[in-house]
Formats: structure tokens, sequence, C-alpha cells
């Protein structure tokens, strides 16, 4: 996922006072709370409904699906163990934790989970992310409103016994549970409170590490988290609190860390060259890649080939990086992230072996971009271009708008024209402009929901509700799918498949890819076993203070 990123003061560190057997010696007290910088109000905390990575930290932190990651380890969560999978790979059976309960001291059942997907999927619920259930047996066929959700390929045996059918075999399969869509929900909570349901703290009930107990909603600006005793496994969870505060301004996410305020904070910009001095520094590579959407729909000179080749050899990727991010991304030749996806044969990174022989599709170059947009102007009949890019209002993507603003403005020339207009926005505007096309070109990000290729290039499919700018391409979709139907399970044709179709996006220039974000950090060196998925999220739910 994916995919377009408390209270802080009094009481902002626990402190616990523990003295020795032998002596009375005073150890040193352990603190309980993390307080953690987001750059966007949370915006949902409903399954079924989430869609952008701050709302998927909160679920991954206040739910359990039937799986977790750990760094890169994939265990067992609601799960007792590991699914019992059929010769054949289509049909799995997972055994529940017989200990597993909600916040509100119910059991976590089969049923929940059967609900859950059964309501994602339907069309009804509007999910942006019912296509991730398309591989289960009748999710395709209820998603086109031709038949009841409640026949969807999945059924609970027992209260701790679910079984999933597929409609083949999917590498990827285990790996995508990880995703909030798949969490379960409580049948009685939606019930309750209908339309309002994730939509404040007071209407949910949580299975995960930790009970989210204060947000008043969209717009809020900070978020509270507190452990969940009810968590199978709440003896292992060391901090008690964890706080969410919206910084959108690096100087300032300095200013709140130097004071104690906040442990963990993302810089980016001249903020990188301050913060690079301090204690707790890094860089985390994510499975992020941040492209350009070309709405051909809305912007007619956009279906011109040269046109949109013209834009995207027109960004200096690496001076963006260098000049405006500072904070160790990559640039990106095609849409999909390195050292995420390898061959199982060869070894060879999925991105690099992509890169052969479409290089030339990204690499900056503005004497040819400016030939190129002079040629498709002509083809257009047209010698004037306006464009509009909508991005984040963060004060990274604000920067990065006027970096890209500064890059396109450069192809005018007395023959062809080209006018660019930046529109920063909240996350809440943004997503409602890219989910109705009311955009020209639009800065986002996705996030990797789970390790493969397929992850980023099945956005870009037909009909796919995250394809915003409703790029269409019969044989890139002939090519997707047959890398998760007939060829699923020959790894060599799989890999040849998803490698065609990610250099024919790149050679379409369907999209324009920026960047694999690196995350230039600050954290807390007192805090420790904060891993980062490979979903780009944070699992509080191992981290701890030295001293614990």
């Amino acid at each position: 996922m994916k995919k377009h990123s408390a209270l802080v003061g009094i009481g902002l560190v626990i402190m616990v006072l523990v003295l020795t057997a032998c002596g009375g010696q005073a150890q040193r007290p352990a603190r309980t709370t993390v307080n953690v910088m987001q750059a966007s109000p949370l915006q949902s905390v409903d399954p079924a409904h989430a869609s952008d990575i701050v709302s998927a930290q909160t679920m991954m932190d206040v739910y359990s699906g039937l799986y977790r990651y750990s760094n890169k380890q994939l265990h067992p969560d609601m799960a007792a163990r590991m699914a019992t999978i059929s010769h054949d790979q289509k049909t799995y059976t997972f055994h529940l934790r017989r200990n597993a309960r909600w916040s509100d001291g119910r059991h976590v059942t089969a049923q929940d989970f059967v609900y859950a997907w059964r309501r994602a999927v339907n069309p009804a619920t509007k999910s942006p992310y019912a296509y991730a259930f398309n591989d289960i047996v009748n999710a395709q066929a209820i998603g086109a409103g031709k038949m009841s959700a409640q026949r969807l390929g999945v059924v609970a045996l027992t209260r701790t016994t679910l079984r999933v059918r597929l409609t083949k075999a999917v590498p990827y399969f285990e790996s995508m549970l990880t995703m909030s869509v798949f969490d379960p929900v409580e049948r009685t909570q939606v019930t309750k409170y209908g339309s309002q349901y994730g939509t404040s703290a007071a209407t949910l009930t949580f299975n995960g590490p930790y009970r989210l107990t204060k947000w008043r909603g969209k717009g809020a600006q900070r978020w509270v988290e507190t452990k969940n005793p009810t968590y199978w496994r709440a003896h292992q969870v060391h901090l008690h609190r964890v706080t969410y505060r919206v910084v959108k301004s690096s100087q300032h996410a300095l200013k709140l860390f130097r004071q104690g305020q906040l442990d963990d904070i993302t810089v980016s910009g001249s903020s990188t060259h301050k913060a690079k001095k301090m204690t707790g520094y890094h860089v985390v590579k994510q499975n992020i890649a941040t492209y350009l959407e070309l709405n051909q729909a809305r912007v007619p000179a956009l279906k011109n080939q040269s046109v949109r080749q013209s834009l995207a050899l027109a960004i200096n990727r690496a001076g963006l990086i260098r000049d405006v991010l500072g904070d160790g991304s990559q640039p990106l030749t095609t849409i999909v992230p390195a050292g995420m996806f390898y061959n199982e044969q060869s070894g060879a990174d999925f991105a690099t072996s992509a890169a052969n022989g479409v290089s030339r599709y990204s690499k900056y170059d503005l004497e040819r971009a400016r030939k190129l947009f002079k040629a498709g102007m002509a083809a257009t009949g047209q010698t004037q271009l306006t464009l509009t890019v909508i991005g984040a209002d963060t004060d990274s993507a604000k920067a990065t708008l006027q970096y890209l603003q500064r890059s396109l403005a450069a192809l005018s020339q007395p023959q062809a024209t080209v006018t660019v207009k930046v529109v920063p926005l909240s996350l809440t505007d943004r997503l409602a402009r890219l989910r109705t096309g009311n955009f020209d070109l639009a800065l986002t990000a996705w996030s990797a929901d789970y390790p493969d290729p397929a992850t980023f290039l099945n956005l870009f499919t037909t009909g796919n509700s995250n394809n915003h700018a409703g790029w269409s391409n019969t044989k890139y979709d002939q090519l997707v799918n047959a890398a998760q139907t007939t060829d699923a399970g020959n790894v060599t044709h799989r890999w040849h498949d998803l490698l065609a179709a990610d250099q024919l996006l790149t050679r379409s220039v369907a999209t324009i890819p920026l960047y694999q974000v690196g995350q230039a950090r600050v954290r807390n060196p007192q805090l420790h076993a904060r891993y980062n998925n490979p979903n780009g999220l944070v699992n509080w739910a191992t981290a701890y203070y030295q001293g614990q």
C-alpha cells in the first residue's frame, strides 16, 4: 500500500524506578512512551476504506492480521502457525490463536476474518483495495456485481479455523496478508456505527499491540495509542504509549526533537545537513516509489508520446535528490524500486534488470527533451501547454513541486511554450482530487504492500482503483495477468512477464518515475528494535528503550 505518509508535554516521559534485589540500588529508569512525527493527519482506521500510509501505520499498530512482518521476516500473528497449503497451492488453511481477543474481551474468530473480507470485496463498500482479493475464488465476479459477497472463497470451518480458496497459485499470497485490508473487524462495531465506523477512536475495537485511545477524526493533529492488554503477546510489548504528531516542517521537527518532544522524526532538504551531525541520524531505504501521474484524458496533449517523454527527460532526478531532498533517496528508472525483489535463479535485482534497455526514457537530457516537446506539440497542432501539478503540502513536497515547476518550464521555446502551476494540497484534498481524476499531473508515491513487483505493476492495469490517470494498455494487462495466472507457478516465465510489463510501462511513459524514497531520520539513540518492514511501516510492537 500504500500509497499515496498526542499529547506532548506533561507526561511526555513515563519513568519507572526499579530497585535491585541486592543492596537496593536503583537501575536506570525505563521509558515507556515514544513520540513520533507524521507528515499528515490520520484519515481512517477502517481496514476496508483506508488507503494512505499514515492510516496503514496506525492500523498496523492497533490491528493484527493473520501474519506480521518483523523486519523482513514473516511471522504468524492471529494465526497460531503458518498456513497449511494444499499441493496445488490453491487452498490455505489457517488455525487462529485460541487466546486471541478483541479489546472488548471477545474472542477473535475466523468469522471476523470472513466478515471483514466479504465486506471489503463487496462493491457497495467501495474499498480502494478490493482488487487485493481478486485471486480468491469468486472475488472478481463479486466485484463486478454478478455474485453475492457471501460466495467469496473464504469460510470459517470452526471458531479458530479459516479456509481460503484461490483461483490459482499466488506466490506472494502470504505476504499480501499483512495488508491492513485483510485485517479482521468486529461485525457488531460496524453494525453499530455504520458509516461512522473507523472515523474516530470511539467507534473501534482492537486486536493488535495497541489501542487507539485518543483520536477525534480527520484533521486531528495528534493521536494516541496505548498498550493493548488483550493482545496475545502483550507481555512482549515494552512501550506503553505511542503518540503521533503531525509536523510538516523539517526545521520544526528538529526543534521538537532537541526539546525532547519527539523521539522519531523524518527530515529533508537543508535540515539534513544539521541532522547528519546528530546522534541517531540514519537513512532508511524504503520500498516506496515517488512518481508523476499523467492525466491524458484531462490534457489531450499528453496523449502524444513525444510530449510525455519530453516531460520525463526534462527532470534531473539526481539534482532533485541532491539539491532538494538530501535524504538518501535514489533515482528511479522504472516504477519498481531496487533491493526488493530478486531472480530466484540468478540473484539479479529486478529493478536493475528492468532498467536495461529503457534507461533512456528516464535519463535527464534537456536538449533532447526540448526537441521532443517541440515535435510533439507540433503533432498536436498546439503551441501552448498549461499544466497544473498537485502534490502534498509538506515542506519537502512543496520544494519538490517547485523543482518540477522549474524543470518543466525549461521546455519552453519560441515554437512551443509550457506554463506550469503547482498546487500543494492536504492529504484529504489530494486524495479527493486523485480519486475523481481532477488533476493534470500528480506528484504521488506508492509503498510496497508486499515485496513483489506486482504491488507496483498492478496499479496501472485497466480499471485498478489506484490507476487515477486511467491509463490502459491491452498488452500490459495481459502481461501482468499472465504473471498472476498462467505463469504464476513458473519462476522463469513469471519473471519475464513482470520484466516485460515494467519495461512496456516505461517505454510508454504512462507514468514518470522520479525516485525511490530514502528516509533521512533522527531517532532517540536509546530506542531499539524498531524495524522498518518491507511495506515501509514501523513495527512498534518490538521497540524498547535501552535498559528495559
